[in-house]
């Protein structure tokens, strides 16, 4: 996963970027399927419809960033929509607010 590469969901609105990648070869999932990098902008088509019965899983937000412990794979979201984001089978969590210094 190289830093800065777009990825989006097959199930549903989601779409990342990578703002902290890995060299190893990792299965990047949201909303239960394989993402898929992002060719060129504008490109986009819609979005596969989730299978019947599908669970509704969590919503990433737009500005979130997600981290993996295990890899240290870091991405944000950029479209809102249906996750959760996973790295072999892994569901990635929200990274903490990181707080800024006081201007005392």
């Amino acid at each position: 996963m190289k830093v800065g590469t777009k990825y989006r969901s097959q199930n549903s609105t989601a779409e990342i970027i990578v703002i902290r990648g890995t060299p190893e070869e990792v299965d990047l999932t949201c909303a239960g399927a394989s993402m898929v990098a992002v060719a060129r902008p504008g490109t986009r088509p819609s979005p596969a419809p989730s299978p019947a019965g599908a669970a509704e899983g969590e919503r990433l937000a737009i500005g979130k960033r997600y981290v993996d412990g295990e890899t240290g794979v870091e991405v944000i979201c950029t479209t809102a929509g249906t996750g959760p984001v996973c790295i072999d089978g892994r569901p990635l969590t929200v990274a903490a607010a990181k707080l800024l210094p006081t201007g005392d």
